[in-house]
């Protein structure tokens, strides 16, 4: 079965969410909608033979969480797939004469893996609004 994707990277711009779609959409859509799948396991709702959702408001809402989850990312120039490692150095400081720069590690690694394996909490209450991001199985 493919990996299910709740958002393309042109909803980036139609829904208002960035200026321009980031140059890695479609790696951001789809580490957020692995996250928006993992926080909504417990919940149920009905699905079509692929596994997607078809009702339309939980439609919404895992395409909008997985939109603000993406987005939250994209600006603060996080990229789940390039690991810890991978991610832009900033400069912290720098001095001429001897033209030494210092570059500053904005996140811990450990602060990594939170950033990239949990859920924001903005992209968390999309779901909630919408009855979804269970904790606990649903018994009828």
């Amino acid at each position: 079965m493919a990996m299910l994707i709740y958002a393309a990277p042109d909803d980036f711009v139609t829904g208002e969410w960035l200026p321009a779609a980031p140059s890695n959409a479609t790696s951001l859509l789809r580490a957020a909608s692995g996250l928006v799948r993992g926080a909504t396991s417990l919940d149920r709702y009905e699905v079509d033979d692929t596994g997607a959702p078809t009702d339309q408001r939980v439609i919404d809402a895992f395409k909008d969480a997985t939109l603000q989850q993406a987005t939250v990312w994209s600006k603060a120039g996080i990229d789940p797939d390039a690991g810890i490692s991978g991610q832009e150095k900033r400069i912290a400081s720098q001095s001429v004469p001897g033209g030494s720069v210092t570059y500053r590690e904005d996140l811990t690694p450990e602060q990594f893996a939170k950033v990239v394996s949990c859920l924001c909490k903005p992209a968390l209450r999309i779901l909630r609004d919408a009855r979804l991001g269970s904790r606990m199985p649903r018994i009828l």
